[in-house]
């Protein structure tokens, strides 16, 4: 899916950079797969929830939900495929999905960016990875239990049942 060009402010903002993007995920196993993982972004990316002082021009609706363009989203929006496509490492499980933090300039908290899995529909792929939100989140877990990026992508593809380990004493802020 592609979205549309949005208006923020009177600018025309051009949202290209979350059209869906294509991971090569190969577990360090040797003689391991390589997995396709294609990654789509929600809009929750780029939208926060709707307050009443809202402008009307602001307004995005989507699948039936009605939100707020948000501007500082929109422009952390931009960073999210190269935060994607960087060695991942570990990512962490969530109550919605799991979980990946990053430590980013110019922000006093972490971005949160939480996504969901599973196995793809679409030929060509073995994952889709759907990041459902991403934010500036102020208050996080201190541990969060963690699994490596390829070992989840292996065994969604796989079909294998992904248990959630214990948890780690381990910061899981990237920066």
């Amino acid at each position: 899916m592609s979205w549309p060009k949005i208006s923020i402010d009177g600018r025309e903002c051009n949202l290209c950079h979350l059209d869906p993007i294509v991971l090569n995920v190969t577990p360090k196993a040797e003689g391991a797969p390589t997995f396709r993982v294609r990654v789509s972004f929600g809009c929750h990316t780029f939208t926060r929830d709707l307050q009443d002082d809202d402008p009307e021009d602001h307004h995005f609706r989507h699948d039936g939900e009605e939100r707020c363009l948000c501007p500082q989203r929109y422009a952390l929006s931009k960073r999210l495929p190269e935060l994607i496509t960087a060695d991942i490492g570990r990512v962490y499980f969530s109550y919605d999905g799991y979980l990946l933090g990053y430590e980013l300039d110019g922000l006093a908290s972490p971005y949160a960016v939480v996504f969901k899995l599973s196995k793809a529909k679409a030929s060509g792929f073995d994952v889709a990875m759907f990041v459902v939100t991403a934010h500036e989140k102020a208050v996080m877990p201190a541990r969060a239990p963690a699994i490596t990026f390829a070992t989840l992508i292996s065994k969604t593809a796989t079909g294998k049942r992904v248990t959630r380990p214990s948890e780690r004493n381990t910061s899981w802020i990237k920066k």
